[in-house]
């Protein structure tokens, strides 16, 4: 049983309580509260200006959700635009730690041209007379000639266990991962020291691309849709118009194999100088471009700019 002075306590407490709730009651709360310098006006949903309030805060949440798609789309380029200038300054650095390699070289040879200066006879114009420097580049041993330092050279030589700069034209292929090229300055050194002038290795880059059929497609065909080109989304429109054509006239359906013995494909490969050895080669191509397409359609904000 609980005592007086304990139920006199509870009493208290619910009347406390009560009266708390009461007041609570009567305070009158604004919808829309607006300071003005250091002080504060409240308005009801009720009096006039309230209610354009009301209405301005509705139009200002149904331009919220209609610029929503282009707020999506500006973030969206926003990153794509970061992760460009990042591999901008990947590419940068690439080139810097090749530089610094190759550097030293550099500075070596023109310390050399500037020591190599006879202080013989000066001609009316004040001009010394130099004689021609030569750089010092690593001499063949019988078959064995060491690396340039500083392009990679000499550790994956070391790696893959042989004497010769040439012999990397055998490994490379097989052990890609080994040897990282840093950029065209790295590139220029090591076609150097593998006795490749700029001719033959423009020569070699062009037989390379088209050895193989796949090789080809992949540089005509692919990296130019990456940089640009709608020859691909031309061909996935036109199988997809195609499609539905078939399909409101209550045809057969239009398949790849319909697309691969069309007129329009063989256009295309005439005009881009491409073949296929054969209808699955064709599909397998075709597949991962038309999931290119789509992969960009989807990127694109619907909505206003729709």
């Amino acid at each position: 049983m609980l005592s007086d002075k304990k139920k006199w306590k509870l009493q208290k407490e619910k009347e406390k309580k009560k009266y708390y709730l009461e007041q609570k009651a009567k305070v009158h709360r604004p919808d829309f509260v607006i300071k003005t310098g250091d002080k504060f006006k409240t308005f009801d949903i009720k009096t006039k200006v309230g209610k354009s309030l009301n209405e301005l805060q509705k139009s200002l949440i149904k331009i919220q959700q209609g610029t929503e798609p282009i707020r999506n789309f500006i973030e969206q380029n926003q990153v794509s635009t970061f992760r460009k200038e990042l591999e901008i300054q990947k590419s940068i650095n690439r080139e810097l730690r090749s530089v610094r390699g190759i550097l030293g070289l550099y500075l070596n040879e023109e310390f050399k041209k500037k020591a190599n200066v006879k202080p013989s006879e000066l001609s009316f114009l004040g001009d010394l007379q130099r004689t021609k420097y030569v750089p010092q580049t690593p001499k063949p041993v019988g078959h064995k000639r060491e690396a340039l330092t500083g392009a990679g050279m000499r550790r994956f030589m070391e790696l893959s266990k042989i004497d010769n700069p040439v012999l990397i034209a055998k490994i490379f292929p097989k052990n890609q991962k080994a040897l990282q090229i840093a950029g065209f300055i790295n590139l220029r050194f090591l076609c150097e020291a593998m006795n490749v002038s700029a001719n033959e290795a423009f020569l070699y880059i062009c037989e390379g691309m088209t050895k193989t059929n796949k090789r080809w497609l992949k540089h005509r065909i692919e990296k130019e849709y990456w940089r640009g080109s709608i020859s691909i989304i031309n061909l996935v429109k036109y199988y997809k118009e195609k499609v539905q054509q078939y399909k409101a006239k209550g045809l057969a359906k239009y398949t790849i194999k319909s697309l691969f013995k069309s007129p329009y494909l063989l256009q295309f490969c005439t005009e881009h100088q491409i073949k296929f050895k054969s209808y699955p080669d064709f599909t397998r191509h075709f597949k991962k471009w038309k999931h290119h397409v789509e992969v960009l359609e989807k990127s694109k904000p619907k909505g206003l700019l729709n």
